[in-house]
């Protein structure tokens, strides 16, 4: 019986604690008030006079008059703000005027030369000031307690007004009273010594307790926090790499844990207003957004018989989503309704202190080094501050989409700054289309890239069917020596000076209605068959856009672009057309996301990794200077010449120089022709065909295996000669 009445006492004063701070306030006030009117003789009566004459007798009349003063600061903060950042703000301030009050009162009663009847009249500095002062008497010898003592006690006294009247606010004097927000009681684990002790705990409001599982699962979660900040070394494992210095160190910022626990306070009594019973039982912090998990609760359907308890709908929550973010007054909020495989629902928030997420900080997880893979993309940090990074090539490529100012084209050179962190020119190729000529064409002097950055529209279906005859070469390779992918390729014959290599291709897009406006029927095949075949050769597509409408993003296009990553989009509907869920049009932009993996069912949301124009140069300078250029055509635009030189020439130098290099090298094959003479793949086919024609080299034996050269370089030059 007594714990029912207990509960429901807790659960008024959790309810009406606004009130009740509020009334504590004035009634403080008011007492202190009447005390300072009694003083000066204003009020009389029976109890005020008995409080008066013992803060008089106690304090001395300046004593008894500062006190009162005290406790009208004190009924100030308890009206105007009642956070608890706000005491930790004035109780310096009321420290220092406690202290300035005693050392008052010790410097009258010196000037009373301890006379106790003064004092115990309540003059000078009352009664303690008497006692304090005489203890300090009898400590001190005579000469410096008549002369020193009480001019050292008085310079403190004015030292700390001094220093309060110049330190004091004023202007919060007059400052617009703040909404305030409630603390939840917090449960006071005990950490390792060595960890951090202002951790968040936020409390289940009916028995305030937490179970001994959680308490550990607490401590185990403050370890594993405090060990992911001592960063990994810098020392890249391949000393070709760039170093990691080239970057900018990433600086992770922490909440105090009472505004997270007073905005889980603000957001169930919103709730409770709205008539949804619901508890706040946790949260995870990421860089940008803080996601509560909100346990909904019971309501009662009651009748004459009996009284039923029922569940709060879900749906009822998630449409409160605009009140909810007036009330809380927040920029958005976003309700992830149900959270799969939970019993609790997310209702993410702006992070009161938000950061860059930095590609640094993502290098040094130890994720690169259990992932042996070189395509893994550094996306960004999750709602909990976990790293989010993904393997392109299990994608296995990638559709983007975002707003203006969304963070959209600051992500794709994160990515591409984090491929080729981890990547030689050897492994990984660039094709780059940048229609806005501002942001990719900061990787023009690459060696990665292939040629230079594409600008103009009307280049990309040369460079999209250059890459399918690309892809079909790379297919009959595999065919050959008998592989099914290209990692198998690499793992049988990547140390083979014998055997073509190929390099991972990664085409880049941004701003694919450009593309999709001026030259949609020459390119939409060619992007089809290769997101439908290219990813067993390592090639693979990464395609943004600012308007995901269904006349750029086509059925063909999505329906092979299988992961998506959205940031901040205008629309609901624009966030169904690229994630087949609304949520994007209530992100925060700047490099806030949603990322949907091919094989999962919702979005997770992140933010994105920000890299400056600084970084950029670092890493591509040291490219270009440990590289060098790769003096290379650009292929798509030689396969154009090709063509034009098949039709006027079939026998010149070229010829010539293609028989002088197969007979010195003694290797006859198409892509060994193409490498050497730096020619596409299609004149090199022909040049094969004309040197059988010419009894220079045999017919295809099949298998991959290289033709037979039939003479020799000097058998050749002799008949020449």
């Amino acid at each position: 019986m007594f714990k029912k009445y207990q509960e429901k006492l807790k659960d008024f004063l959790y309810r009406y604690r606004e009130s009740i701070w509020d009334t504590a306030g004035v009634m403080t006030f008011i007492f202190a008030l009447l005390i300072f009117l009694a003083i000066i003789g204003l009020k009389s009566g029976v109890w005020i006079s008995n409080w008066n004459t013992w803060l008089v007798k106690s304090f001395g009349n300046i004593g008894a008059i500062f006190f009162v003063f005290s406790l009208m600061i004190v009924s100030y903060i308890m009206i105007k703000d009642n956070r608890a950042e706000i005491w930790d703000q004035y109780w310096k301030k009321l420290v220092n005027l406690e202290l300035f009050i005693f050392f008052w009162m010790i410097f009258l009663a010196f000037l009373s030369e301890l006379d106790p009847v003064l004092a115990f009249e309540g003059k000078y500095g009352g009664q303690i000031g008497f006692g304090i002062a005489m203890l300090l008497n009898m400590i001190v010898p005579m000469a410096w307690a008549k002369f020193l003592v009480p001019k050292l006690v008085f310079g403190f006294a004015m030292s700390i007004a001094a220093y309060n009247l110049i330190k004091f606010d004023y202007k919060s004097l007059f400052a617009p009273k703040k909404k305030r927000t409630f603390t939840i009681p917090e449960y006071k684990h005990e950490l390792p010594q060595d960890e951090e002790e202002d951790q968040v705990i936020i409390l289940d409001k009916t028995d305030r307790k937490l179970s001994p599982q959680y308490k550990k699962d607490l401590v185990r979660k403050a370890r594993q926090e405090k060990t992911a900040e001592v960063q990994m070394s810098s020392t890249r494992k391949n000393s070709t790499l760039p170093p990691l210095e080239l970057l900018e160190e990433e600086n992770i910022k922490k909440n105090n844990s009472r505004l997270i626990n007073d905005m889980a306070g603000l957001l169930e009594q919103s709730l409770a207003e709205f008539g949804i019973p619901a508890e706040v039982i946790d949260h995870e912090e990421g860089p940008r957004v803080i996601i509560y998990h909100v346990r909904p609760g019971y309501y009662t359907k009651s009748s004459q018989e009996d009284a039923k308890k029922f569940l709060v709908a879900v749906k009822k929550i998630k449409e409160l989503k605009k009140d909810l973010t007036m009330a809380l007054e927040v920029e958005s909020i976003r309700i992830q309704a149900p959270v799969p495989g939970k019993s609790y629902i997310g209702i993410e928030i702006p992070n009161f202190s938000s950061y860059y997420v930095r590609l640094k900080g993502l290098l040094q997880e130890k994720m690169y080094d259990y992932q042996h893979t070189p395509l893994m993309l550094s996306l960004g940090r999750d709602f909990s501050g976990a790293p989010l990074i993904d393997n392109l090539a299990a994608m296995p490529h990638l559709l983007v989409a975002g707003a203006t100012g969304s963070g959209k084209s600051v992500g794709l050179t994160a990515m591409m700054l984090s491929l080729i962190m981890n990547n030689t020119p050897d492994d990984l190729r660039f094709i780059v289309v940048d229609p806005k000529q501002v942001d990719l064409v900061l990787f023009d002097n690459l060696p990665h890239v292939m040629g230079k950055v594409v600008t103009d529209v009307y280049d990309v279906p040369k460079a999209l069917n250059w890459l399918v005859i690309e892809m079909e070469h790379r297919y009959e390779i595999l065919k050959n020596n008998r592989v099914r992918k290209i990692s198998d390729y690499h793992t049988r014959f990547g140390d083979r000076d014998d055997k073509e290599k190929m390099p991972f291709i990664v085409m880049i897009i941004d701003e694919l209605e450009e593309v999709m406006t001026l030259v949609a029927s020459q390119t939409e095949d060619l992007i089809a068959r290769l997101a439908s075949k290219a990813r067993a050769v390592g090639i693979h597509l990464i395609f943004a856009t600012q308007k995901p409408v269904t006349d750029v993003i086509t059925g063909v296009i999505k329906g092979n672009l299988p992961a998506r990553l959205s940031y901040q989009v205008t629309s609901g509907m624009d966030s169904r057309v690229i994630l087949d869920e609304m949520g994007a049009e209530s992100l925060l932009g700047n490099g806030d996301l949603l990322y949907r993996a091919q094989d999962a069912m919702h979005g997770v949301r992140a933010q994105g990794v920000f890299v400056s124009t600084k970084e950029i140069s670092n890493v591509v300078n040291y490219w270009a200077e440990s590289w060098g250029p790769m003096n290379e055509t650009i292929p798509w635009i030689e396969m154009e010449e090709d063509f034009a030189f098949n039709e006027t020439k079939s026998t010149d130098e070229l010829l010539e120089r293609a028989i002088i290099e197969v007979l010195k090298s003694r290797k006859a094959t198409a892509s060994y022709l193409q490498r050497v003479l730096n020619v596409g793949y299609p004149k090199a086919g022909s040049l094969i065909d004309q040197l059988e024609d010419l009894g220079i080299i045999g017919p295809s034996t099949g298998g991959g295996r290289e033709r037979e050269i039939l003479i020799t370089l000097e058998d050749y030059q002799q008949e020449e000669e």
